[in-house]
Formats: C-alpha cells, sequence, structure tokens
C-alpha cells in the first residue's frame, strides 16, 4: 500500500488544517476511550487522533479533497 498524504485527504479536521501539520486530526478516527495510559476512562480534546499517528501514513480510509477547496483551511 502506497502512503497517503494528509495533504490532499478531505478527513482533515477543517479547524486544526489550519495549524501546523503536526497538529492535523483524522475525522475518521475518534479517539477510544480505554486506550489512554494516563486515564483510561477519557480523553482530552480534541476527540480525534492525530494525523501524524495514523498507520504510519497507510490510511485506507484516505479520502480526496472535494472539487474548491483551499490547500490550507477550509
Amino acid at each position: 500500500m502506497t502512503p497517503t498524504p494528509c495533504r490532499t485527504c478531505d478527513n482533515v479536521h477543517s479547524t486544526t488544517r489550519k495549524l501546523s501539520y503536526t497538529q492535523w486530526t483524522c475525522i475518521r478516527f475518534p479517539k477510544v476511550a480505554g486506550l489512554n495510559p494516563v486515564d483510561p476512562e477519557g480523553w482530552v480534546d480534541p476527540p480525534y487522533m492525530r494525523c501524524a499517528g495514523i498507520n504510519g501514513g497507510h490510511c485506507p480510509l484516505w479520502t480526496a479533497r472535494r472539487e474548491g477547496q483551499q490547500e490550507f483551511g477550509v
């Protein structure tokens, strides 16, 4: 599988896309309660996983950006 750059993916949360790419989160990967080693009962905001930590860039849920969207920001 070829790596899928988040820069061209429609699933990057629009609010975080305006920030540094290290802060981008993916709306297709919500955080799951119980996987947080510090507090298994919950997660702090944002409620989505950071794009940089999802499957090493080999994302099966990659979706092409919709026509007419800006490169950064929505």
